[in-house]
């Protein structure tokens, strides 16, 4: 007999968003997933950082130690996150200057 493994297939969480401005994904459910990767692919010239910001229940949202910068060109960026012990995710935009646009893909895994 053998186990069985939730996971959840890449999913386009944000498409063409535009980085003129502050932006907040819509939240994430990981309850019972334990391993989450996001693909942060953004163009132009963007300045400014991204967070990943977690919560459980009805808390308030807390930043992680974890800041991806926006350094003025376009990039991509993988972040993998092992062992969230959280119940949500979500991804914020902190816009200082420049202008271009982001699309956030998403996979979880449980171990």
């Amino acid at each position: 007999m053998s186990g069985r493994k939730n996971v959840t297939e890449p999913t386009l969480l944000a498409s063409s968003i535009d980085l003129s401005a502050d932006y907040t994904s819509l939240a994430q459910n990981i309850k019972f997933l334990d391993n989450v990767g996001i693909i942060l692919n953004f163009t132009g010239t963007p300045t400014g950082s991204f967070l990943v910001e977690f919560r459980t229940k009805d808390s308030p949202w807390s930043d992680s130690s974890l800041v991806i910068p926006a350094s003025g060109v376009a990039d991509v960026h993988n972040v993998n996150l092992n062992q969230v012990p959280y119940e949500q995710y979500r991804v914020r935009y902190v816009r200082v200057g420049g202008t271009g646009s982001l699309d956030i893909i998403t996979m979880s895994k449980m171990v």
